[in-house]
Formats: structure tokens, sequence, C-alpha cells
């Protein structure tokens, strides 16, 4: 592996470390979207899961009609715009390239 005791002691305690965090990503991951699905069953939020879904819309509804749906739906419409996803696009870009040269 290395002759430098300190890189050769990292791979050993890195070794390990890295499947059990495959094998918690793997169970977690799997419990965690049947938590999701049964979430989604029961008509519940997604962000206050003590909250129910209110399924009583017409089909005439386009937008939503609670407070939080309308929040979403200015969110998302902000969030489409061609500016912010050039923004975000730039504001990303930035951090990769702070990183890539902070190493």
């Amino acid at each position: 592996i290395s002759s430098v005791p300190a890189v050769y002691w990292l791979c050993q305690y890195a070794i390990p470390t890295l499947f059990l965090d495959f094998f918690f990503q793997i169970t977690f991951f799997i419990a965690l979207i049947v938590i999701d699905e049964r979430r989604i069953i029961d008509k519940r939020r997604d962000c206050l899961v003590c909250m129910r879904a209110d399924t009583s819309y017409n089909e005439n509804d386009t937008e939503a009609e609670d407070s939080l749906g309308k929040y979403m739906l200015r969110f998302a419409n902000f969030l489409m715009k061609t500016w912010v996803k050039a923004l975000v696009i730039v504001v990303f870009l930035g951090f990769l390239g702070g990183m890539a040269y902070s190493a």
C-alpha cells in the first residue's frame, strides 16, 4: 500500500469505513423509500407529514388552493426563469472552480 505510516493507517481505516458507508446507504435508502411510499399512499405532505393533502380539487382548478401550494408554485415559476437558471449555473461553476483551485 504505502511505506508512509500515516497513509498506511489512513487506508486501513478508510477501507472498512467505505464498506460500512455502502452498506448503510443501501439499507437506509431502501427503508426510506418504503416509508416515503407509505406517506404517498396515505396522502400526506412531503414537508409537513403531520398534515394530509386535500384531494377535493375540481378538474377546473389549475392552481393550488392552499398557501403551501401557492408558495411552491411561485417558487417554481421563479426558478424556471432563464436568468435564474443562468445564475444557478454560474454560482455552481464558481463553487466548483473555487474548490478545484483550493485543492
